[in-house]
């Protein structure tokens, strides 16, 4: 389904009330397509930053450093043939904890190397700062688990403005016949 995120009051309004009337689980139509145009990408940080401003966004910590947590999630019942490819095969729920853990910290370490700026003309700009992104290592500094986040942000936030809408079932009022 087309999704213009660039739209803006009524018209954003009525795309979305459309979309809530398109939306059908058992069809499979439950996609949306997004095209990444400068103003999704200031409006997609911007809220990301709001959201993690006003707390709608936390950061797990360290499952390892609540040891009554870390002895729940060891005990939990969970399905590691989901996670388990080619170069995963012998992972353990340990190593699934470490991978996490991995992420989270990786996630928010990034979070917080973005910085915004604005040009003179007014183009905002959400990235890394210049002498990060000078480095040629293997280690330089990287922002794709920021931009996972704040695409796993909007899309929620699309999501809950679609199924906020209420579904309108139309009714064909008109039935032609043919008469002969």
């Amino acid at each position: 389904m087309d999704f213009n995120s660039d739209l803006e009051g009524l018209d954003y309004d009525l795309m979305v009330r459309d979309i809530r009337n398109k939306y059908n689980l058992q069809d499979g139509r439950i996609a949306i397509n997004q095209v990444f145009t400068s103003n999704f990408i200031r409006k997609g940080n911007e809220y990301l930053q709001a959201c993690i401003d006003y707390k709608k966004i936390w950061f797990a910590s360290n499952t390892g450093g609540n040891e009554d947590f870390f002895n729940k999630v060891m005990n939990s019942n969970s399905n590691l043939s989901l996670i388990r490819t080619e170069d995963k095969k012998d992972w353990t729920t340990l190593d699934f904890i470490e991978n996490q853990d991995d992420f989270i910290y990786q996630t928010k370490k990034q979070c917080a190397l973005v910085e915004y700026t604005s040009t003179s003309r007014g183009n905002q700009n959400f990235d890394l700062p210049q002498h990060l992104k000078r480095s040629a290592s293997a280690n330089k500094a990287r922002k794709d688990n920021y931009s996972a986040l704040m695409l796993a942000n909007w899309g929620y936030k699309c999501y809950n403005d679609i199924m906020s809408q209420p579904q309108i079932l139309e009714i064909p009022t008109f039935s032609p016949i043919m008469i002969t």
